[in-house]
C-alpha cells in the first residue's frame, strides 16, 4: 500500500472514498508511540488510502479530518466548509466596515480640538503614562503573582 504524502490530497480523496460507498467505507487509526508515527487508514475493501506522519501538528488537521467525516455519516454540512464560510463572511464585514470607517473619515476632515499635540491621542484616556500601574498585581486583576509574597521561614 503506497501512503499519500500530501494532507491536502489525503484529505479530499478520503472526502470522495467515503461519498462513492458511504456504507462500507470506514477509516483506521494506529499509533506507534515508541517510534511516533500515527497512520490513518480510509478503506472501502476495494480501495485503500494511507497517510502517515510523526509530526504533532497533524493532530489538528486530523481533528477537521475527523469532525468532517463524523458529519458526512450522519448527513449533517461539513464543520470545515461551515468555518470557512464564517471566516469569509467575517472578514468582508470587516472589509465593509473599513471602508465605512474611511469613507466617513474622509468625509469630516475636522482636526480635533481636544487632542494633545503630541499625537497621543489614546495615553491619557487610557492611563498610558505608567503610573500607577508596577505589574505586581495590586490592583487584583492584573497578571503576575499578585500582591502575596511568600513567607519566610524561621530558624528552628
Amino acid at each position: 500500500m503506497v501512503y499519500i504524502k500530501s494532507w491536502a490530497q489525503f484529505q479530499s480523496q478520503c472526502m470522495e472514498l467515503y461519498q462513492s460507498n458511504p456504507t462500507k467505507a470506514r477509516y483506521l487509526i494506529k499509533a506507534h508511540p515508541a517510534s511516533q508515527w500515527l497512520i490513518l487508514k480510509v478503506t472501502d475493501d476495494v480501495r485503500t488510502i494511507k497517510y502517515k506522519s510523526r509530526s504533532a501538528a497533524i493532530l489538528n488537521r486530523f481533528e477537521s479530518l475527523n469532525k468532517d467525516l463524523a458529519a458526512a455519516m450522519v448527513g449533517l454540512p461539513l464543520p470545515s466548509r461551515l468555518q470557512a464560510e464564517a471566516e469569509a463572511k467575517a472578514v468582508a464585514e470587516a472589509a465593509s466596515a473599513a471602508a465605512a470607517s474611511r469613507a466617513s473619515a474622509a468625509d469630516s476632515n475636522q482636526m480635533d480640538v481636544d487632542a494633545p499635540a503630541d499625537g497621543n491621542k489614546g495615553a491619557a484616556a487610557a492611563g498610558g503614562s505608567g503610573a500607577g500601574k508596577s505589574g505586581t498585581g495590586a490592583g487584583g486583576s492584573g497578571g503576575g503573582g499578585g500582591g502575596k509574597k511568600k513567607k519566610k521561614k524561621g530558624k528552628k
